[in-house]
């Protein structure tokens, strides 16, 4: 019995030291380029951590609403599970179908009955991820907002992915605010508090001073020059004349419009139009791919461990913070 075992440990020693061996002979064939495109691959799944932690943290979420949603994302998971489960087969055969035709496409062969079965493939591959990524998720769409209050549902629909946060989600007061709107609304502002003899002298002056800085680096025709100068000329009128109320409301808008617009600027602008009505028609069709809430926090690899650690540490904060209080109370009997 003790051979066998003593034969069992060496043969268990020698297969643990052969997978580690394995992985540092797979480690040390890779290329330097292989290498970085590892720590790449690794990178990008850090970074999407850190853009979702930023998030977590500018939100607040009571202790409360973050139990809802780990509810709401092993049910998810749970779920997703069980089509896995009952699909798995048919997903491996697909992939045999998808090597087959590579493999054939490698020789230069196109059989007809094979290109038949790789296109259905092709096709049943999207149905079933638009099943999953659409009805499935749609289900939860509205009861994950449910948790949310309206001010935290801003703050998500308005979040850019960052490695480190911008400052309106590291004050609460602020999250969800727009930006300040930077140096182009101080210039607005100190525009304003010219007098009216200064402005009307000075306005054309100011105009002719922001196209001519603005062509040095992007080439503009003569007719781009004479409509941006209109432009900016009519905005800076209305600018001037606008009441103290209407300005402050609109002053973040106004600076985005102080930019000089230039065909591409104008081209950006449509192709932004274009895929915001787009966007309008996917989110009737596919409402589940396009909330910024789903896509967020139903994800439960990521938020599960996320928000469970942090309800931990806000139990154990509450219970260090009793302990102390009857600990200080028994001290002032």
């Amino acid at each position: 019995m003790l051979r066998w075992l003593l034969v069992g440990v060496a043969t268990l020693a020698f297969g643990v030291c052969s997978s580690f061996a394995d992985e540092e002979e797979s480690e040390e064939a890779l290329t330097d380029a292989q290498k970085v495109a590892k720590v790449f691959a690794r990178m990008k799944k850090l970074k999407k951590m850190t853009s979702f932690l930023n998030l977590l943290n500018g939100l607040y979420l009571s202790k409360e609403q973050m139990e809802k949603i780990v509810a709401i994302n092993e049910e998810y998971k749970a779920k997703y599970e069980e089509w896995a489960k009952k699909n798995l087969q048919r997903i491996k055969e697909w992939e045999r179908t998808l090597k087959e035709w590579v493999e054939a496409l490698k020789r230069g062969e196109l059989p007809r009955d094979l290109m038949r079965k790789a296109g259905r493939v092709g096709h049943m591959w999207g149905v079933a991820k638009r099943n999953i990524l659409n009805k499935v998720r749609s289900n939860y769409k509205e009861r994950l907002e449910a948790v949310l209050t309206d001010a935290q549902k801003e703050v998500i629909r308005t979040f850019k992915p960052c490695v480190t946060p911008p400052r309106d989600l590291r004050d609460p007061i602020r999250a969800g605010q727009a930006n300040a709107g930077g140096h182009s609304a101080r210039l607005l502002v100190r525009l304003r508090r010219l007098p009216p003899h200064i402005f009307w002298h000075r306005l054309d002056k100011i105009v002719d001073h922001h196209i001519t800085g603005y062509s040095k680096a992007h080439p503009m025709t003569e007719e781009e020059k004479a409509a941006e100068r209109k432009r900016l000329r009519e905005m800076l009128v209305k600018v001037y004349r606008m009441d103290d109320v209407d300005f402050e409301m609109q002053k973040n808008k106004l600076a985005k419009e102080l930019k000089v617009r230039d065909k591409a600027h104008i081209i950006h602008d449509e192709i932004k139009r274009l895929h915001q009505e787009l966007q309008k028609w996917q989110k009737k069709a596919m409402p589940g791919n396009h909330s910024s809430v789903v896509r967020w926090f139903l994800n439960p690899e990521i938020v599960i461990p996320v928000l469970k650690e942090r309800i931990a540490r806000m139990e154990q904060n509450r219970a260090s913070n009793e302990e102390k209080q009857a600990s200080s109370g028994c001290e002032r009997r």
